[in-house]
C-alpha cells in the first residue's frame, strides 16, 4: 500500500473499479432520490395550487369591487338623466321633486335600491281603468271606449290603443285602457286628461252607464217601520 502511494500503480484499478461501482450505488440510493424528488414535486404542485387559488380569490374580490364602481357609475347617470338632481356627495345625494321638495337620499338607499327613470325614452306606457255598468254590453263598451281612444290621444303615438276586459268589479265591469304618450309628467297629465274627457262624453252619448258603488243593506230580521200622519208629527 505503502509503494502504492507513492507511485500509484493501482489508480488505473481504482478508475476502473469505480465505474463498474457507480451504477450499483445509483441503484442503491434510487429510493432515496425517488422519494425526495417526490416530495419536492408535491410540494411544488401544493403551492402552486394555493398560489391560484388565491389569485383566484383576488380576482373575485377586483371584480366585485368593479362591478359596485360601474353599478354607483350607472345610478349616477339616471339619476342626471332626471335633470332634478341638485348635488351629490359623499354620503348623500339631494333631488328636487316636481313639486319643488328636495328630497336628500342617502347613497347607500340609492345603491341597494332600483331607480325608476320614466323620461329614459321619448314615449312611455300610461294605462287607465274604466268600469261600466253590470247590464252594460261589453262588447259594445269596449268599442265605445277604443273608439274614443283612437280619436283622443290615438295620434300621440303610432303605437296603437289598447283595451281589455279586465275583472268583475266591485259594482262595474272593469276595462283595462292603455296607450302610449310622452314620458314626462307634464305629458302625461295632458295625456290622461284628454283620455278621461273622451271616454266619459263617448259612454254618455252611446247611453252606457258608469256606476258609482253600491251598498246593499240586508237585516237579520225585517226592520220596524212607523209611520207616522199629519196628525202625529203636529203632536
Amino acid at each position: 500500500m505503502t509503494v502504492d502511494h507513492r507511485q500509484h500503480h493501482l489508480d488505473d484499478v481504482r478508475a476502473a473499479l469505480s465505474v463498474l461501482v457507480y451504477p450499483l450505488q445509483l441503484l442503491v440510493d434510487l429510493p432515496g432520490t425517488t422519494s425526495e424528488w417526490f416530495r419536492e414535486s408535491l410540494s411544488t404542485r401544493r403551492d402552486l395550487q394555493e398560489e391560484n387559488a388565491s389569485l383566484r380569490t383576488q380576482q373575485l374580490v377586483l371584480n366585485t369591487q368593479l362591478q359596485k364602481l360601474e353599478s354607483l357609475e350607472a345610478e349616477n347617470m339616471r339619476l342626471r338623466a332626471l335633470r332634478k338632481l341638485e348635488e351629490i356627495t359623499i354620503r348623500d345625494t339631494y333631488i328636487r321633486k316636481r313639486s319643488g321638495e328636495l328630497v336628500l337620499v342617502p347613497n347607500s338607499f340609492i345603491y341597494k335600491n332600483p331607480t325608476t327613470v320614466i323620461t329614459d325614452r321619448a314615449e312611455r306606457r300610461i294605462t287607465l281603468v274604466v268600469g261600466v255598468a253590470y247590464g252594460e254590453n261589453v262588447d259594445e263598451s269596449r268599442e265605445v271606449i277604443r273608439k274614443a281612444m283612437q280619436d283622443a290621444v290615438g295620434g300621440e303615438s303610432s303605437r296603437p290603443v289598447e283595451v281589455f276586459a279586465r275583472e268583475f268589479g266591485a259594482s262595474s265591469i272593469d276595462f283595462l285602457v292603455r296607450w302610449w304618450a310622452g314620458s314626462t309628467p307634464i305629458e302625461e297629465h295632458r295625456s290622461r286628461d284628454k283620455a278621461v274627457a273622451a271616454i266619459k262624453s263617448a259612454l254618455d252619448a252611446a247611453g252606457i252607464e258608469i256606476p258609482f258603488p253600491y251598498r246593499t243593506l240586508t237585516f237579520k230580521e225585517p226592520p220596524a217601520i212607523r209611520i207616522m200622519d199629519d196628525r202625529s208629527s203636529a203632536k
